[in-house]
């Protein structure tokens, strides 16, 4: 009589634990579908919050654009193709300068203001010249004018721009340290040429 009441006993526990368990294991799958639905709602916001900001961006550059339009002299032909000669020219405000199809460069004064703060703050000593290796893991090597097609002349700096990288240059050189994340300047500087 003893053992089917141990055996009774045991039987009562096992069933107590199953349902213990299948009350921990539904409670466990009701958080995990919370925190789906939760992680799914970040999500939605994240994606919501991006393009949220690239239709600013894009406004951001649409208006910029247009007060380049309005505000910035059409560009002009330089009479120089050598851009260290051009440069040397240009020393007396801040200037975009483009590299035309055939390899003439054209220039086009930056007006005082919002525009040329933009300038000084693209030509800032803030920005960092890339660290990064090549793909051979070598150090980034220097850009000079022949990798560029945009630049933004200052009496202080020459920062010149590719579709990927750029470089800037306090002594007013053709070359420098790589930069990257340009994207903006690179803009800026086309946005004169592009109207």
């Amino acid at each position: 009589m003893e053992k089917k009441h141990n055996h009774a006993l045991w039987y009562t526990l096992l069933i107590a634990l199953c349902l213990i368990l299948g009350v921990k294991y539904w409670q466990a799958a009701e958080l995990t579908s919370s925190l789906e639905g939760m992680l799914n709602a970040a999500a939605q916001e994240h994606q919501k919050a991006i393009e949220e900001f690239n239709t600013l961006h894009q406004d951001y550059e649409e208006i910029q654009q247009a007060l380049i339009a309005e505000s910035a002299p059409l560009p002009v032909r330089a009479e120089t193709d050598v851009l260290s000669e051009l440069i040397a020219q240009l020393d007396d405000g801040d200037y975009a300068v483009h590299r035309t199809e055939d390899g003439g460069l054209e220039y086009c004064p930056i007006p005082a203001g919002y525009l040329a703060d933009k300038a000084a703050e693209y030509c800032a000593a803030s920005y960092e010249p890339a660290k990064q290796p090549d793909a051979a893991g070598q150090p980034a090597a220097a850009l000079d004018e022949d990798d560029c097609s945009w630049w933004l002349v200052r009496p202080d700096c020459v920062a010149g721009f590719d579709l990927t990288c750029g470089f800037i240059s306090a002594e007013r050189g053709t070359s420098g340290e790589t930069l990257i994340k340009i994207d903006a300047a690179r803009s800026f500087a086309g946005a004169f040429f592009n109207r």
